[in-house]
């Protein structure tokens, strides 16, 4: 009795296990660099890029009003003009019989910009900003040295951005080149942009921007 039992065991040793056998083999397999098809199953999955569509604003940029009421006497600069700190914009009348201070009639500009909009015309009525109204803007007028873009991600893309990440921004404009940028905020307060729950960032555009224009719709491209 006490043969029947250990000959099994004896045989086995002989013969060899052939799970054994087989796990040496799939480790031998696996540990060979010549096997392309093992390396590839356990390499890392490709990261997903996010894309998003923003829009090109200056980063700077000023809402030109009256310190009094009056009307427009002249203008002096037009859309699209370069101005410099203290230059002329607009001078203004001030209603008959009322007396204003000189340097209240001559609006200037308020730094080296360039002029967006001009929605007055000579003759036209206008009031200083106060608490019942924001008063009558004279002219717009931008610093186009400094060019951000405005992008919204959902909450879920938001969680993989940071402050001073890289992205790369594209228009048709740009002819298939991309700008880099430079995240400078990503907003706190969630928001709901064309249905999706998310976040607002703004990004410095960091290179020579030529191509881009205030109002210009990008893509924004997030590796």
């Amino acid at each position: 009795m006490k043969k029947k039992i250990f000959i099994p065991a004896v045989i086995a040793l002989l013969s060899g296990n052939p799970g054994c056998d087989q796990q040496e083999k799939q480790v031998n397999k696996r540990d060979n660099p010549e096997n392309p098809t093992i390396a590839a199953l356990e390499g890392r999955p490709a990261s997903r890029v996010i894309r998003a569509t923003g829009e090109v604003v200056p980063f700077m940029m000023w809402d030109v009003k009256p310190e009094i009421e009056g009307r427009i006497k002249k203008r002096h600069a037009k859309p699209g003009e370069r101005v410099s700190a203290g230059d002329l914009l607009v001078e203004i009348e001030p209603p008959p019989g009322e007396e204003a201070e000189p340097s209240k009639t001559k609006v200037v500009a308020p730094s080296d910009s360039t002029v967006m909009t001009v929605p007055v015309v000579e003759g036209q009525p206008v009031v200083p900003a106060g608490i019942d109204n924001n008063g009558t803007t004279l002219m717009t007028v931008a610093d186009l040295s400094k060019l951000v873009v405005y992008f919204h991600v959902s909450e879920a893309d938001a969680a993989k951005l940071a402050v001073k990440q890289v992205v790369k921004v594209t228009a048709p404009s740009l002819n298939g080149d991309q700008v880099d940028s430079t995240i400078e905020h990503i907003g706190s307060k969630m928001m709901i942009k064309n249905s999706v729950r998310g976040f607002n960032v703004r990004a410095l555009i960091k290179t020579d921007a030529a191509k881009l224009s205030p109002g210009t719709e990008v893509e924004v491209v997030i590796p």
